[in-house]
């Protein structure tokens, strides 16, 4: 007996006209689970199924949303917490380091000391995992490897958390034992889920087997994720051909086909452009948009799919923004974080023996903590009363800052006056001895000048003396600061730099919230160690240098910017595809380093290989055009900005 169907169609919009079209008939109070591959498309799918009655019990969700909530109360039981990015990059970063100083990384030996192992590691070890190929069975593949992954594997045990695997296989076993916090399974919506062999799809099917009826949604020529979907029960109802009525529907029906058919005439429904550099293609996108606005499309009708986003986030953010198109950037905005980055410098300036360059340099970001107005440190602060001076003696100036102030305490954005050049002024390098004599050598040569005057009006007086205070400013606040930075343990477990150094954000930093936000992230961790100063920075340093505004929830009357994967299961009536150039769509293909294809083939056939990524870029552009239902825009670069030469249409 069938579980339910699957429907499968080119275009987007036909695929979401017939599951509308089933969902319909469902009655409103039954349990609903709807899952997409971005929670948007499932949210937006829920809305749909509401105008005109109210829905209970209806749960909009990803895959990987359903499965940690599912799996929260297993966590529980088994007292593990879940394992942040943070936190397998610091359990990587510590493997490597022991096992460079015991001589047992094999033939990764020389990229001991390198910064991007511990990441390609985790990647790898991930990958695995959710391929459900356990460390010990890339053993016959490569043994060198197989050891790394393995004490990963086993760190993580050590310290109670759960990767994503995990908490898939929990999810799992929640289900088969019918402890629901969703409460109880009736239908499943699957809005074009990419699944792919591994535990993602033993877990979508024990969901089919546990639900009433399931109904899915598949873009044409995802085989894999069909053949995943029919096994576990449901029954293919594919869209008849019929006859294209334009270029756009040609296109998606015989993209990739194979079919050898005559080409129609071109027209309106797809238009090809190219720009000289992602930023003018940008503005020639924000320029259409408004032709498109101009004749009726609403902006929420509109999408820009990127297969680059990191390319082309800037210069669409500034296109868009500088035309006055509302839009809704899925993956939020990326913006350089001075408390973060100031930090991150903070920590290199201990380890380089306190050099100068990287203090003046952390002064340079402007996040020195703030004063009140009763010029005392804020209360948060640790022993801040010791480094912080009164605002009379201090040489420091006050500005009000409406983006760093707090109106409810009234603090302000204490800025360094004249601080770099004293510090260059005194020739300081580094050293806590050498700050100090270097220091006390400069005020006595600023002093010896200011006395040498006999003209109290002369400009030079004011100016020495403007000098001498900030000086006393500057060693007041650096002094302790730099005593801080010397007194950090060469190594301690995660638990003590946890404290250590949230005391020193809090001190240093005049907004630390994110810093300590950061921190907390690997308190699960605490037992792990001895780490090294070096293995701090590097964990702490991707995840403080830049900070992310994650988008609204709200999308209405907004363009949508997003990758072409976080578009399945949504349609547009008009869609710009930017970067159909070489290297970039697709973009260049590239084996995992540490686990070459004839390694993966040898470890398991459920791996990628570079064979299913050539397809898997074929299927984004697929998605790509079939998500559009009314006119597609597609672009690319003439020019490559960052290594100046030209650049031809992708091959596709």
């Amino acid at each position: 007996m069938s579980k339910g169907n699957i429907y499968k169609a080119p275009g987007a919009k036909e695929r979401t006209q017939r599951v509308d079209q089933v969902v319909a008939s469902w009655a409103p109070t039954k349990p609903v689970w709807v899952i997409g591959a971005h929670r948007l498309a499932a949210n937006e799918f829920v809305q749909r199924a509401s105008k005109g009655r109210a829905l209970m019990g209806w749960f909009g969700c990803t895959l990987d949303l359903l499965a940690r909530r599912l799996a929260a109360g297993g966590m529980g039981e088994a007292e593990l917490a879940f394992m942040s990015r943070a936190s397998l990059l610091g359990i990587t970063t510590r493997v490597v380091a022991r096992l460079a100083e015991e001589g047992r990384l094999g033939r990764f030996e020389q990229l001991a000391g390198k910064p991007g192992l511990p990441n390609c590691l985790a990647n790898t070890w991930q990958e695995l995992r959710m391929a459900g190929v356990d460390a010990t069975g890339v053993t016959a593949a490569d043994s060198d490897l197989a050891a790394i992954l393995t004490e990963i594997e086993t760190e993580a045990r050590g310290l109670q958390l759960a990767d994503r695997a995990k908490a898939f296989a929990l999810a799992i076993e929640a289900l088969e034992q019918g402890a629901l916090a969703l409460g109880a399974i009736e239908k499943v919506v699957l809005l074009d889920v990419l699944l792919r062999p591994g535990i993602e799809t033993d877990f979508v099917r024990a969901l089919i087997e546990r639900a009433n009826q399931t109904v899915a949604s598949v873009p044409a020529g995802d085989d894999t994720t069909t053949k995943m979907l029919l096994d576990a029960g449901l029954t293919l109802d594919a869209k008849h051909e019929d006859s294209p009525e334009n270029v756009l529907e040609q296109a998606q029906n015989e993209l990739f086909s194979g079919k050898d058919s005559s080409l129609r005439e071109p027209d309106d429904s797809l238009r090809f452009f190219s720009a000289p550099g992602e930023n003018r293609e940008s503005v020639e996108i924000a320029r259409h948009l408004l032709q498109e606005a101009k004749s009726g499309v609403a902006f929420d009708q509109m999408a820009v799919l990127v297969r680059s986003p990191s390319a082309y986030r800037v210069h669409l953010r500034e296109a868009l923004s500088r035309a006055g198109i509302p839009m809704y950037l899925s993956r939020g905005t990326r913006r350089p974080d001075p408390a973060g980055r100031a930090f991150v410098t903070l920590l290199d300036c201990a380890e380089q023996g306190l050099s100068a360059r990287s203090f003046a340099e952390y002064l340079s970001l402007a996040v020195v903590p703030s004063l009140q107005g009763t010029g005392k440190p804020p209360p948060s602060a640790p022993e801040a009363d010791r480094f912080v001076p009164n605002n009379e003696e201090s040489g420091i100036q006050e500005t009000q800052d409406p983006k760093s102030s707090d109106s409810d305490t009234g603090q302000t954005v204490a800025t360094p006056k004249h601080w770099e050049r004293l510090i260059v002024d005194a020739s300081v390098i580094g050293g806590i001895d050498r700050w100090k004599r270097r220091l006390r050598g400069l005020r006595a040569d600023l002093e010896m000048q200011l006395a040498e005057l006999e003209d109290q009006d002369d400009p030079r007086c004011s100016h020495l003396t403007r000098d001498l205070e900030a000086l006393s400013a500057l060693v007041a606040f650096a002094m302790p600061l730099l005593e801080d930075l010397a007194a950090l343990p060469k190594e301690a477990t995660w638990a003590q730099w946890v404290d250590v150094l949230g005391a020193l954000a809090t001190r240093s930093i005049h907004n630390p919230e994110r810093i300590l936000e950061a921190l907390s992230e690997l308190e699960p961790m605490g037992d792990l160690g001895p780490i090294g100063l070096m293995e701090v920075r590097d964990v702490l340093a991707s995840r403080l240098r830049d900070f992310l505004e994650r988008p609204g929830t709200d999308r209405a009357g907004k363009v949508f910017v997003g990758t072409v994967d976080e578009a399945r299961g949504m349609s547009f009536h008009t869609v710009f595809l930017p970067g159909l150039a070489e290297r970039v769509f697709p973009a260049k293909l590239i084996e995992d380093p540490m686990l070459l294809d004839w390694r993966r083939e040898q470890t398991d056939t459920r791996l990628d290989t570079t064979l299913d990524r050539a397809a898997n870029a074929r299927m984004r552009l697929r998605l790509g055009v079939g998500t559009d239902s009314a006119r597609l825009y597609a672009s690319y670069s003439r020019v490559d900005g960052q290594e100046g030469r030209p650049r031809v249409p992708s091959f596709l």
